[in-house]
């Protein structure tokens, strides 16, 4: 937010840019529909080598982007969406 605040004193866009995983994302969403000079964000999507499935695929539901381009904010509690609870047992450590 604070980098996003000394863009906008300049008349700036803030553009995030998002390399992690959909949690991250989100994250980045969250914020970019949080301050007034951010229009876009940034993530990789090249097919066939990055893919939804490799981003999203520990959420209950996938992130879609709608027939406009866009990718909607999700409007559940928190970051908006639901872990697939089975998806992670992949990263448990015991």
């Amino acid at each position: 937010r604070k980098i996003a605040a000394l863009a906008e004193l300049k008349h700036k866009q803030f553009s995030p840019h998002t390399w992690g995983n959909g949690l991250g994302l989100l994250a980045n969403l969250h914020l970019a529909a949080s301050v007034p000079n951010c229009t876009y964000i940034e993530y990789p999507y090249h097919p066939p080598s990055v893919v939804p499935e490799a981003y999203y695929g520990f959420l209950a539901t996938p992130l879609t982007v709608d027939r406009d381009g866009y990718l909607p904010l999700p409007q559940g509690p928190g970051l908006g969406v639901e872990l697939d609870r089975k998806a992670l047992q992949q990263y448990r450590v015991e």
